[in-house]
């Protein structure tokens, strides 16, 4: 997959509050395989959540728009991922 696929698509998705394959499909003009690779990197990446009702849901704009910028990866301090102790 190359880089500037990767970036396009985070731009696109950002833009929107959820993702489904043929949503890049079309907007990209790529096949099935290449479109769930694509969701796959980005859900690994943090920029899309798990498979729920179909759609995959845009976690945090703010990590897409640093993920296609080239920054390093991370959740923003206050999220979900962090544990919270009592």
């Amino acid at each position: 997959m190359t880089n500037g696929l990767y970036e396009d698509a985070v731009k696109f998705i950002r833009l929107r509050d959820y993702c489904v394959v043929s949503m890049l499909q079309r907007q990209f003009r790529i096949g099935y395989t290449h479109a769930m690779q694509l969701i796959a990197q980005l859900e690994k990446n943090g920029v899309l959540g798990p498979l729920s009702g179909g759609r995959r849901a845009v976690l945090n704009r703010e990590e897409a728009q640093r993920t296609s910028r080239g920054q390093k990866s991370g959740h923003p301090a206050g999220t979900a991922s962090q544990k919270i102790s009592r």
